[in-house]
């Protein structure tokens, strides 16, 4: 009888764990892929589960046509497979058909990322002078905009920072966090970021802020761009050219141009390896030691 109930128990609790992953954004990501392919599929009388491979063909050509890039599709594809995985069905993105012609959009369309403009120093700084003092918001945006910087944190991060996961110290601010983008099991990591003596520390913007317990930010990781937005029209910077990512791609490019060590910048921003940072940095990489520099004398 105790192995019925502990059986039950277990099932409850197996259930309650599968709801951590549909409250991450992976999961979220997927659901709109997948409603945009069974539209698809309804659209054109076609069944969306289980799919065809020729289905899934048909539905990457229109998204082509449609203009999405190259990661965006790969990304859908990704999604329907999840969707016939978690229903027991078998995949039809295993086909290989659906690898030829992804082969051949790549070689079409080309597969060089779309990468965020660096937000570097000088412009956070013309940013945060822009604040305007007494504002409603001005704690929450100067703290918002100098952690998101010095922290390199991706604003889904940002928006889960609880203040129970804070460590301030005569050195600077420890943040923990519990899980991220590269971490979906959850070992979590800490991110030191150390006092600056100016008016653009972030450990005394936190400060300002901090109440007792909960989210330091409690707003969605969405309203994290739309404020991003806001204080870079405020501030005559133009609000198109940057985004949330700009400022974790500011901090590493920041970081290189200040001649840190990639294991340094690395303990930041988490990336695993040096691809990522030689990524974000290959604009100041070319001019080290420019093999073109002084060639005429």
């Amino acid at each position: 009888m105790n192995q019925i109930v502990n059986f039950t128990n277990d099932i409850e609790a197996a259930k309650q764990l599968a709801s951590g992953f549909r409250a991450d954004n992976t999961f979220r990501v997927y659901q709109t892929s997948v409603a945009q392919f069974t539209d698809y599929c309804r659209a054109n009388g076609l069944a969306s589960l289980p799919a065809s491979p020729e289905t899934v063909c048909a539905f990457i050509a229109s998204l082509a046509r449609d203009g999405k890039k190259i990661g965006t599709i790969k990304a859908r594809v990704s999604a329907i497979k999840w969707f016939h995985k978690a229903a027991g069905e078998i995949s039809p993105t295993n086909d290989a058909s659906i690898e030829m012609v992804l082969a051949g959009l790549s070689r079409k369309i080309g597969v060089a990322p779309k990468q965020a403009t660096p937000m570097l120093a000088r412009t956070v700084k013309t940013i945060v002078d822009a604040i305007v003092e007494g504002d409603r918001c001005a704690d929450r945006d100067r703290a918002l905009l100098l952690l998101a910087f010095f922290g390199g944190f991706r604003r889904s991060e940002l928006s889960s920072i609880r203040v129970e996961h804070l460590d301030i110290c005569d050195q600077g601010l420890t943040v923990f966090l519990p899980s991220s983008k590269t971490d979906q099991v959850g070992e979590g990591r800490y991110v030191a970021i150390a006092r600056q003596h100016n008016a653009y520390c972030p450990v005394k913007a936190v400060e300002a802020i901090m109440g007792s317990d909960g989210r330091l930010f409690p707003i969605s990781d969405r309203m994290v761009h739309k404020i991003i937005v806001k204080l870079c029209g405020r501030a005559g910077v133009d609000e198109g050219q940057f985004s949330p990512h700009s400022l974790r791609a500011g901090m590493v490019t920041q970081a290189a141009m200040n001649k840190v060590a990639k294991s340094d910048i690395r303990r930041i921003t988490g990336h695993k390896s040096d691809a990522m940072i030689d990524h974000y940095t290959r604009i100041v990489d070319q001019w080290e030691n420019n093999a073109t520099r002084g060639m005429m004398g």
